[in-house]
């Protein structure tokens, strides 16, 4: 390299340390660059339509909630109405023995009242399975909704920019989330508490309990554990009083 040259370099003047560190250096080229963002513009995408799809499932969850609360609502205006007018009837009423309101004497009824009970019986049984059924959309949704939330969070950068530090919005959404979780358990609370006003009650045995076979169905059995006692719970079962309406759905250990 010629003086002239030299002068025109600004490296010329460099120690020679720094030449050498400089010269070791990797620089990227253009296309590295530009695939490293390409890829980076992919992630980003992935990740809003990973957050569009979740925000899309808490708005169907909440829409979904609001129906179900709406249609209970309505069976509960119609049990409370039957109350109120078997109360009126109260003394007139044919003698029953009994929680559970069945008539102790058919000889001294026609046949309209016969048929009249029985239509009221069958009304009983199909509002019992319509409740059943709600309160299983009630748990469905509540354990989607924890699923989501967990789907939602691993989808979410732990952390982001330079110094890759915890984003700041992140504790506001787990707020959030947190609270939209806590509002459905809410609702389901209380319609489990609306279910025991009629003699309903929820049959959910915890793992680790010892198996019933009256209120639990075994659906499979699996090694690892202390006999007859509870590995997994597939599905709550159902109490009316103490008469089983149906059994939880259970794994237990051999």
């Amino acid at each position: 390299m010629t003086e002239e040259q030299n002068q025109e370099d600004p490296a010329s003047k460099w120690p020679e340390e720094i030449k050498n560190a400089y010269e070791q250096m990797k620089i990227p080229s253009l296309y590295d660059c530009v695939l490293a963002n390409e890829k980076i513009s992919v992630e980003l995408r992935k990740q809003n339509r990973d957050i569009k799809l979740s925000v899309e499932g808490m708005q169907k969850i909440a829409t979904v909630l609001d129906n179900v609360m709406g249609m209970i609502s309505e069976e509960w205006d119609e049990l409370d109405e039957e109350e109120e007018d078997e109360s009126e009837r109260g003394e007139n009423s044919p003698e029953v023995s009994g929680e559970d309101g069945l008539i102790q004497d058919y000889d001294n009824l026609s046949d309209l009242e016969v048929q009249l009970l029985t239509d009221k019986h069958l009304y009983i049984e199909q509002t019992n399975t319509l409740l059943i059924e709600t309160m299983d959309s009630v748990f469905e949704l509540t354990s989607f909704a924890r699923q989501m939330s967990q789907q939602l969070f691993a989808t979410f950068p732990e952390k982001e920019g330079i110094l890759r530090q915890q984003p700041s919005w992140r504790p506001l959404a787990q707020e959030i989330v947190n609270s939209f979780i806590s509002h459905l358990d809410h609702h389901r609370n209380r319609f489990q508490a609306r279910l025991e006003e009629v003699h309903i009650f929820v049959e959910q045995p915890q793992p680790g309990e010892h198996f019933n076979k009256v209120k639990h169905l075994k659906l499979e059995e699996v090694s690892g554990g202390e006999k007859d006692l509870i590995a997994q719970v597939i599905r709550v079962g159902y109490l009316y009083d103490e008469e089983v309406l149906r059994q939880a759905e259970v794994i237990v250990f051999n």
